[in-house]
């Protein structure tokens, strides 16, 4: 996708941030906006695509930037933690946010597995198929690695399995 596809998302999340009377929460409010609002919206559309690091840049100096200074941007060191560990779990020492790049991996290497694994489901006694595990698409370099090195396929009646692109197949 080119920049100015990627623009309306970036704006999505400047906008949602002007709403916000932010002056008046607290870090852990704000954290708490931002953990649920402004990280879940560019989630959409990192299933189906992957988005330009010019994008997640974007997005991430405005999740930053209202975090720390309640605003749409910040400079100078007005931030208190470096934000690798601010994405890390809470567990870990993080504030619990996603880290969107990694995040996107993670939803797009779902897809694929669900396409390889699901394609139908079956619950009282119906079978509802997955259409969209039907759906002709480009797997990106990046996440077929990701399914190479993870996913091994076991040869049934050969239904399950890509036999010109699964390689890593055991007998």
């Amino acid at each position: 996708m080119s920049r100015a596809d990627e623009q309306p998302l970036i704006d999505a999340v400047a906008a949602r941030i002007l709403t916000w009377n932010a002056g008046l929460l607290t870090n852990v409010g704000r954290v708490t906006l931002t953990r649920a609002t402004l990280s879940t919206i560019p989630i959409h559309l990192s299933i189906a695509c992957c988005l330009s690091p010019w994008t997640i840049s974007h997005i991430d100096k405005r999740r930053r930037a209202f975090i720390w200074t309640s605003n749409d941007s910040c400079s100078g060191g007005k931030c208190h933690l470096a934000w690798p560990l601010v994405c890390q779990p809470m567990e870990l020492g993080g504030l619990g946010l996603i880290y969107l790049r990694v995040f996107g991996y993670a939803l797009r290497l779902r897809w694929e597995w669900l396409s390889r694994s699901e394609p139908e489901l079956g619950g009282l006694g119906l079978i509802y198929l997955r259409y969209w595990a039907s759906l002709l698409s480009r797997t990106e370099p990046n996440i077929a690695s990701m399914c190479a090195a993870s996913i091994s396929m076991v040869v049934g009646n050969g239904t399950s399995m890509r036999m010109w692109t699964d390689n890593q197949a055991r007998l």
